[in-house]
């Protein structure tokens, strides 16, 4: 990468983003070793996290893919742009200092919340997986598409969610 690309998003991480981390699900362990060979975007969990997902009632027991995390964006999908685009949390997969394979490394999640503690997410890849992420490229360039949403529930949603038997993993 470019030294005036790195010293970019040296200055965008430092004054604008939080570093963060996905918890996955125990039923994902099994995978662990394949996760971590394949990509250099998969973390060991930090104690830090690790302790919180411990404490937590979440089923999310550990930390897998780390990204940054921004707050008050304009959506990169043009289906979130009305009369004015759309302001939301992005989860930045594509950080080059972070760097991620396909599929991890084609991605930006884009955020926002429905209640008080209660997140919709939406799933954003490129369609453009060959053109190489550079911060001064506009966003339109990677024909992003949505592939999917996502929920995102604090500690009290996901009491709710325990409480009336919601699992989609139960047998």
């Amino acid at each position: 990468m470019p030294e005036d690309d790195q010293a970019f998003w040296r200055e965008e991480a430092a004054k604008h983003w939080v570093f963060g981390s996905n918890l996955q699900d125990s039923h994902i362990l099994p995978a662990d070793l394949v996760f971590r060979a394949l990509d250099m975007n998969y973390h060991a969990p930090l104690p830090s996290i690790q302790a919180l997902a411990d404490a937590g009632p979440s089923p999310f027991v550990r930390q897998g893919y780390v990204f940054l995390g921004v707050s008050d964006r304009e959506s990169i999908l043009p289906m979130n742009h009305g009369e004015q685009k759309k302001r939301v949390f992005q989860f930045h997969y594509r950080y080059p200092l972070i760097g991620g394979a396909v599929p991890i490394g084609m991605c930006l999640d884009e955020l926002v919340e429905i209640a008080q503690g209660l997140y919709l997410g939406q799933l954003i890849y490129t369609t453009e997986p060959f053109k190489p992420f550079h911060s001064s490229v506009d966003s339109s360039e990677y024909h992003y598409q949505l592939f999917g949403y996502f929920l995102l529930l604090d500690n009290i949603w996901e009491r709710h969610r325990r409480a009336i038997c919601f699992d989609v993993n139960a047998p």
